[in-house]
């Protein structure tokens, strides 16, 4: 595994370094990047573009056939990348398209989509959980508006970069492990034994006969999440199961990651975008090589990093939520009284969420719009139940909403629910009263921001 050389430019103390320590992370919006590092770096001179030499830090792996790594070590390189392989042209050299535009890779491509299989059988084997982690991808045209949202299709060849890179960070971890050299792990902790409580009563309600306790916990769960695959159930077993994991984060601490299942574990594949990785670079330079780029940081400051650079993470996380959020709901606001079907992915006292079908959007049903009843929240079996009626509403359960009203800035949608069989609003009287303002108020929204578009486009030709 060869990666770009980051920490041959980037040394430590100086103003590049504190800038990328602040940052702490790339970070990923819709159409736009905000880079760690400046663009001449992370697109520049630290790019490993075909043709071109270029300074690389490399991770040598001996594989055996079972998966098991016999042997690995680090060093300096200098490569010529042989061509530059999109996942789609990838993917069709896996598929056996002969048509493709790369052939000098072809061989390297092959042999390695059959050492990912063999990486990801043992990895699962072996613990790792195998969770569907759905990813929104929003489509977005040249002024800025959102032309699309839909789930990002992963193929094999997605499947094979993470095997790669999952080894690599495993091997190198090992390697600081063995020196007992103070580094940056990424760590994840187990599960809360309250959330897996719950995780074991819906496996139950669903009629499930697996238990939770005993054993190995990735296992029982990835089986569990494999008996309702492509099932409603499913869909809820993995919302729950993503909701009950905690947070990895960076730390000093190398109590293994519980959702991969290996013991030892760092970042080391992303030094351009990741200021753990480069940390990374500099502990095994230091420990491996002869390099003046090798450094070795305290325990204390490594703890510090920890917690900041955790922190970064989070904030970035936060920052593409939000403004992917803000894109859906511009997205959404055109489509104000439209019917679309969905699936209720969240419950709370206030409301449940609604996953649209059709698009990748999801929005709020406020309780008080749910009919004339009471209902009551059931933390325990996350559903809610109609004291007079009786009627539930539970994750998983198919549903029809009309989009009711948007809000642009914050990001929020709300819907409301329509009868099955037809296309009349499940709401009481006051409820439907209040949502038909909000509904023409987001409409006239709707139509200035549309005006203001068009304007736009008005100026940009005159221009």
């Amino acid at each position: 595994m060869a990666i770009a050389d980051v920490s041959s430019y980037v040394r430590p103390g100086s103003y590049l370094d504190d800038s990328a320590f602040e940052r702490g992370t790339s970070v990923y919006l819709p159409n736009f990047v905000v880079p760690m590092l400046p663009e001449e770096l992370s697109n520049g001179i630290c790019s490993l573009k075909p043709n071109v030499d270029r300074l690389a830090f490399v991770c040598e792996m001996g594989i055996a056939y079972d998966g098991e790594v016999r042997d690995s070590h680090v060093y300096e390189a200098v490569i010529k990348s042989h061509a530059r392989v999109t996942y789609g042209e990838a993917q069709g050299i896996i598929n056996g398209d002969e048509n493709h535009k790369v052939p000098s890779v072809q061989e390297n491509i092959e042999l390695a989509t059959d050492l990912a299989k063999i990486l990801m059988a043992k990895r699962f084997r072996e613990g790792s959980l195998d969770l569907e982690v759905p990813e929104t991808e929003v489509v977005v045209g040249e002024l800025g508006n959102t032309v699309d949202v839909i789930k990002s299709e992963r193929v094999f060849a997605h499947r094979l970069i993470e095997e790669m890179m999952l080894i690599a960070n495993v091997s190198v971890a090992k390697m600081i492990q063995k020196k007992e050299q103070a580094a940056l792990f990424r760590v994840h902790a187990p599960p809360e034994s309250d959330n897996i409580d719950k995780i074991q009563a819906f496996l139950q309600s669903f009629g499930s006969s697996k238990k939770l306790r005993g054993g190995l916990l990735q296992k029982k769960l990835t089986k569990s999440l494999q008996e309702f695959h492509g099932k409603a159930e499913g869909v809820v077993l993995n919302i729950l199961t993503l909701r009950s994991m905690n947070q990895a984060c960076y730390d000093v601490d190398n109590i293994g990651h519980f959702g991969l299942g290996f013991a030892d574990y760092a970042h080391f594949t992303s030094p351009i975008r990741r200021y753990p990785d480069l940390v990374v670079h500099r502990i095994l330079k230091k420990l491996f090589t002869p390099s003046k780029a090798g450094f070795l940081y305290s325990e204390e400051d490594l703890r510090g990093f920890g917690t900041v650079l955790s922190a970064s993470e989070q904030r970035a996380v936060k920052a593409e939520r939000l403004v992917t959020s803000i894109k859906k709901a511009r997205f959404m606001s055109e489509r104000v009284g439209e019917i679309f079907p969905g699936i209720i992915s969240s419950v709370a006292k206030f409301g449940i969420f609604v996953l649209l079908r059709q698009f990748d959007v999801d929005g709020l049903v406020k309780v008080d719009s749910l009919g004339d009843d009471h209902f009551e929240f059931d933390e325990d079996r996350l559903m809610l139940f109609g004291r007079k009626t009786g009627k539930k509403f539970r994750l998983g359960d198919s549903v029809r909403v009309m989009v009711s009203s948007v809000d642009t800035e914050d990001g929020k949608i709300d819907f409301l629910l329509v009868k099955e069989g037809s296309d009349e609003l499940v709401t009481s009287a006051d409820a439907n009263r209040g949502n038909h303002k909000k509904r023409r108020s987001t409409q006239k929204n709707s139509d200035r921001v549309r005006k203001k578009r068009v304007s736009g486009r008005r100026s940009k030709n005159k221009a």
